[in-house]
């Protein structure tokens, strides 16, 4: 059995602590990225399958969006806020308009591939392995573990 499944449920904040860190939410383990946006299909420790299902990385994309739309709101309250405090309504919205720019563009791409990390947190935590993933992940595992290359479906 590997850390994090569990027949009494999922640890949600052990597995989302992962997701936040960027490491697999079954297993704990790093080195998940062979580039900035390029999730390997498996983790290289446990070998659980990131893509569960097509389309299961969908809610990556919900999940920036809404970070993203959050962070350009709390910048607008600022500006708000300063408009409300100013005496004569003189507020320099430039510094305003670059941190909106900042977190509307810079953001979403820094933030990307923690997204897919969480998301995969999320979806562990809402959705078990099923018999037939765990298997696979052991099948996939124990040819890594031998020394030679996993076969893929």
């Amino acid at each position: 059995m590997v850390a994090g499944d569990s027949s009494l449920g999922p640890r949600w904040g052990l597995i989302l602590r992962r997701g936040f860190l960027k490491r697999c939410a079954r297993c704990g383990s790093g080195h998940l990225f062979e580039g900035w946006f390029r999730l390997k299909e498996r983790c290289p420790r446990c070998g659980m399958r990131f893509e569960r299902e097509p389309g299961a990385f969908t809610g990556v994309y919900l999940l920036n969006f809404g970070v993203a739309l959050f962070l350009l709101w709390a910048v607008m309250m600022v500006y708000i806020a300063q408009l409300a405090l100013a005496d004569g309504g003189d507020v320099n919205a430039l510094p305003i308009v670059i941190a909106g720019v900042a977190v509307a563009v810079v953001f979403p791409v820094a933030f990307y591939p923690y997204a897919k990390t969480i998301w995969i947190a999320i979806h562990l935590g809402a959705e078990e392995l099923s018999p037939e993933e765990r298997a696979d992940a052991d099948k996939h595992r124990s040819v890594l573990a031998d020394g030679s290359t996993p076969k893929t479906p």
